[in-house]
């Protein structure tokens, strides 16, 4: 699963909104590929 980082993601430099949309683009591409 490529969202498996994410709190990784979380915890590193960038804006809230960043890490936010890249954590949010992460898991629709997760949800994307189950379906």
């Amino acid at each position: 699963m490529i969202g498996t980082n994410i709190s990784e993601l979380l915890d590193s430099e960038g804006s809230s909104e960043e890490r936010e949309n890249l954590a949010n683009f992460l898991i629709y591409i997760d949800e994307d590929k189950i379906d």
